[in-house]
């Protein structure tokens, strides 16, 4: 039920089109059902640890959709992503608005090395292997080994409706600093702040 409603979802994202959302749909499907780690997203091969994680694809896309009809983000040029995960948020944006250049952080070293991956050969996407706070320090970073799009410094946050055991992991964190300090759009996933 709920992957019909992600389904829905990306069904009515004004700013694809039917053979982007077709693809999308065969692409969720058949990674789902292969178990696989990898997936076409938007034209461009996704690595990811959670085998889940195409079914939420859409909804990215969807969630990008409503921005735009509320802020206009054909105007905005910089982007900060703050908790990246592997780039699932980043990489749509920067596919159907190419102007924008996204800094992506992640503290997570597991889901950084996806984000890395991911972010590959795209010249206006920047990836940062820290997490972003008032001050430069190391925290305790608690995640789910599978699952490291819930990581958290709380630890009920990391582990909430998961199976295992939460893994923790000493993080850099640190004030926010670019060459130009002008951010458009601000985009936070953070489990617990």
């Amino acid at each position: 039920v709920d992957s019909l409603r992600l389904d829905a979802s990306l069904l009515a994202c004004g700013l694809l089109t039917t053979g982007q959302k077709a693809s999308m749909l065969g692409s969720k499907y058949r990674a789902i059902l292969l178990r696989r780690h990898e997936a076409d997203f938007l034209g461009k091969r996704c690595v990811y640890d959670n085998v889940w994680l195409p079914a939420f694809f859409g909804s990215y896309c969807r969630h990008i959709d409503l921005l735009h009809r509320a802020i206009d983000l054909g105007t905005c040029r910089t982007v900060v992503d703050v908790g990246a995960n592997v780039g699932q948020f980043a990489w749509p944006l920067l596919r159907l608005f190419p102007q924008v250049e996204v800094h992506s952080f992640e503290p997570n070293p597991a889901a950084f090395a996806l984000l890395e991956r991911n972010a590959q050969g795209h010249p206006r996407w920047h990836v940062y292997p820290r997490g972003v706070s008032d001050r430069a320090e190391e925290l305790t970073l608690y995640y789910v080994p599978g699952k490291s799009a819930q990581g958290s410094v709380y630890e009920r946050f990391a582990q909430e409706g998961l199976p295992g055991e939460p893994r923790p992991v000493r993080v850099p964190v640190a004030p926010l600093t670019l060459a130009d300090p002008t951010v458009d759009l601000l985009k936070i996933d953070v489990e617990g702040h």
